[in-house]
């Protein structure tokens, strides 16, 4: 079984002394998103845990718990967002130069094979235009050079919420960035720029035709990388449970919507950025659920 700690929210940003003790325990249990009074008890025990999967933007509070997660054999790899936006998309984002520092000290105590960087979403406006992605994404390319192999990207699915938050906050919904003009000249310069510092790029549940520009269609939940990085064979399945696009494998996902207060203006996890805050504040990390 492999654990997506999580799609969901932060959990190595929020919740790292909640995630530890379930660690210790063997288990934790999580609500069903859609029928709260379902709950489902995870095993995480290692041997019942095939890998971890973290989503991140800032772990620096996991980062304690990283040799206790090797000694007990955890198999894991970070799935790591910095993009550097301007603050209004992304008011709870950890200084970018923080968020750098930190996936550079774990590219040094894991490797860069474990640490794939994402640069997601893309979306157009006034504040980041083709040339502001551009000059933004050469210099994080620079500054993430040999912490990563990877660079993974995707763009912004409209979703009512999203158009509307975004609306409250004073921004003029962008549109579907793939119908962009500047978007293929934009992905192009990507391409070159990620080469020239080593870096693949790999697309998130976007359509196959990235590839003609040099973009591999990526998997997120990866079986190729748990093979090259720890030796683990599985066959691939898709996930029946994602998007149609999505290329990842299964992963039982440990965390709950509502429950991340970093309040970026895009999340589709996050519906209602005063119920995540709200939620956050009566955590509790002795719990067996997150909330």
């Amino acid at each position: 079984m492999i654990i997506s700690a999580s799609r969901r929210t932060d959990i190595p940003r929020y919740y790292a002394k909640w995630f530890i003790r379930r660690v210790r325990a063997g288990h934790c249990t999580v609500p069903n998103p859609f029928n709260p009074g379902q709950v489902r008890r995870v095993d995480l025990r290692p041997e019942a845990v095939t890998a971890l999967v973290f989503w991140t933007r800032f772990p620096k509070l996991l980062m304690p718990y990283i040799p206790e997660l090797e000694h007990r054999k955890l198999k894991f790899y970070f799935q790591y967002t910095i993009t550097r936006y301007p603050d209004r998309y992304e008011p709870g984002a950890p200084p970018a130069e923080e968020a750098i520092a930190c996936f550079r000290s774990l590219a040094r105590l894991l490797g860069p094979g474990r640490m794939i960087w994402r640069y997601d979403p893309i979306f157009f406006t006034d504040e980041c235009d083709p040339d502001d992605h551009l000059q933004n994404f050469a210099r994080l390319c620079a500054q993430l050079q040999g912490c990563t192999r990877k660079v993974v990207i995707s763009f912004l699915d409209e979703y009512r919420r999203t158009r509307s938050r975004m609306r409250a906050a004073g921004v003029a919904y962008p549109g579907d960035p793939l119908q962009h003009p500047g978007l293929k000249p934009l992905l192009q310069a990507m391409v070159e720029i990620a080469a020239h510092h080593h870096l693949g790029i790999e697309s998130c549940a976007e359509p196959e035709w990235l590839q003609s520009y040099g973009i591999a269609t990526g998997r997120c939940i990866d079986e190729r990388l748990l093979q090259s990085e720890f030796g683990v064979r599985v066959a691939y399945k898709k996930d029946p449970g994602q998007r149609p696009l999505c290329g990842c494998m299964p992963s039982r996902d440990i965390g709950s919507n509502n429950t991340c207060p970093a309040g970026c203006l895009y999340c589709y996890a996050t519906p209602n950025p005063a119920q995540a805050q709200e939620r956050f504040c009566r955590h509790d990390v002795k719990a067996e659920s997150l909330i």
